[in-house]
């Protein structure tokens, strides 16, 4: 179960991307050279949703963050590796997605989403959620040392529902199992485009992970000192050293690591389709 949640991590610290406001699979880089002055005067004024779709993209889908002409989304590849060192448990694309889903519909993956749109500005908080006897809240890891949130896209609407907010640096609590403290999954160059009303929110999100901080924050707390029992005999295997030391290896590991950040690191950019529907839950911050 510790390396489902491992190889789950792996693929989601990634986050990142560009396509089309239309749930068909397919990306298309948003249209920022054109965008006007102010945005859109939509008459859309807030929302809180929780998502109920996640689903990781094909490696052709995502945001061109290398100016090179091909959109960039190098988490698929980067479960490659995972997928083979945990060779009873399926960590392709399909089997990650499958994972998400499963979290989501059991109550233990909740993103949340606050809309607020004011002067022709548009801010997305992005939380995580956990739920208090039965009742659904900000979970604090999501909160800055103010108690305010400590992930908000800025941008603006293009159209009465059609929404572009980013780049912005975004920090994702991630939970797939029971009694599992969050692990935060930080994005740098994060987009978020779509379609945006009183009921919904959806469209796609996309970012760089960088490596060292998915090494450090996310990977690396992940492993027990024992290290995993792949077999199935009931003793470890493999150790938590040969794990970091195969994972310290994929840093600068080009085929993993694709894209190079503004401070010569180099981090892992990924893509994702996304659907939120309307919910409630309180914000404290704003009383």
């Amino acid at each position: 179960m510790r390396m489902l949640l491992l190889a789950s991590l792996v693929a989601l610290a990634a986050c990142n991307g560009k396509t089309e406001v239309e749930h068909t699979g397919e990306t298309a880089e948003p249209d920022t050279g054109s965008e006007p002055a102010q945005g859109y005067p939509s008459t859309f004024q807030s929302g809180k949703f929780r998502v109920a779709s996640l689903v990781l993209l094909a490696e052709d889908e995502g945001y061109d963050y290398d100016d090179d002409g091909v959109p960039d989304n190098n988490l698929p590849a980067a479960l490659r590796p995972v997928d083979i060192l945990i060779s009873d448990i399926d960590m392709s694309k399909q089997g990650f997605n499958a994972t998400i889903a499963d979290a989501i519909a059991q109550n233990l993956l909740n993103i949340l989403m606050y809309a607020r749109h004011e002067d022709r500005m548009l801010e997305v908080d992005v939380l995580g959620g956990r739920t208090d006897n039965g009742f659904l809240e900000v979970d604090p890891v999501t909160l800055d040392g103010n108690g305010e949130p400590e992930s908000t896209f800025q941008g603006n609407f293009e159209s009465e529902t059609e929404y572009l907010a980013g780049p912005d640096n975004v920090v994702i609590p991630i939970t797939f199992f029971e009694n599992q403290d969050p692990v935060l999954a930080r994005a740098r160059r994060a987009r978020i485009w779509g379609d945006l009303d009183d009921n919904a929110i959806d469209g796609f999100i996309t970012g760089v992970v960088p490596a060292r901080s998915l090494i450090d924050d996310v990977i690396e707390p992940t492993i027990p000192e024992a290290g995993f029992d792949t077999n199935g005999d009931g003793e470890p295997d493999i150790s938590k050293a040969a794990i970091m030391e195969t994972v310290e290896g994929l840093a600068d590991n080009e085929n993993i690591a694709d894209i190079e950040l503004e401070d010569g690191e180099r981090g892992v950019s990924a893509a994702f389709q996304f659907v939120a529907f309307q919910t409630d839950f309180p914000t404290p911050w704003e009383q």
